[in-house]
């Protein structure tokens, strides 16, 4: 019980600091002495930082995915407004932060898909299913579309989102995040 716990804080530690300083920027040493375990303890669980960070892409995917479909499944609300409560959570987010952080995945796209095949694949795998929430909640949405038309929409909608947080992250203010919650009530995706 106690080594799967020390994994688990491993992870957590390790993800908050990769989120904010990327996966470069932050080196082993940094997350055992913030966990207070020997390093030994980060090579008993993890067989280098590569394979730690493919951990944590698989770590941040279960608790994306779950906080989509934690919104997405809301049967007391209409599908645009789960997009906008998640939209709106997502951002709430963000500016407590002080901007930091921003999307896990986002980020590591940025810094890791044109350097290393490995996350650049374990990236594609998270974005399908990623894509595949916002596809089920537009064919709630837009129910005459096409199953292509919609994966499209679906992946356009989530692409433009992932943007957003980066302009977000930018300016330091959510007025970005107001234009996508507006052109969502405008136009209905």
């Amino acid at each position: 019980m106690k080594k799967q716990k020390t994994k688990q804080l491993l992870l957590e530690k390790g993800a908050e600091l990769m989120h904010i300083k990327g996966f470069h920027n932050t080196g082993i040493q940094e997350i055992v002495n913030i966990c207070k375990v020997p390093k030994g303890s980060f090579y008993f669980y993890f067989e280098s930082k590569e394979y730690f960070g493919l951990e944590l892409i698989n770590y941040f995917a279960e608790k994306q995915i779950n906080e989509i479909d934690k919104f997405f499944n809301d049967s007391t609300v209409n599908s645009i407004e789960k997009l906008e409560n998640y939209f709106n959570h997502f951002f709430e987010e963000l500016a407590k932060n002080d901007y930091k952080g921003g999307s896990f995945f986002g980020n590591f796209i940025q810094e890791l898909a044109d350097v290393n095949e490995m996350f650049r694949q374990g990236l594609v795998i998270v974005n399908e299913q990623i894509v595949d929430r916002f596809t089920n909640l537009l064919k709630e949405l837009k129910p005459n579309l096409s199953p292509t038309e919609t994966r499209k929409k679906a992946e356009l909608l989530y692409f433009t989102f992932e943007g957003t947080v980066m302009q977000v992250k930018l300016y330091k203010t959510l007025e970005p995040a107001k234009n996508l919650r507006d052109y969502i009530r405008d136009y209905k995706v």
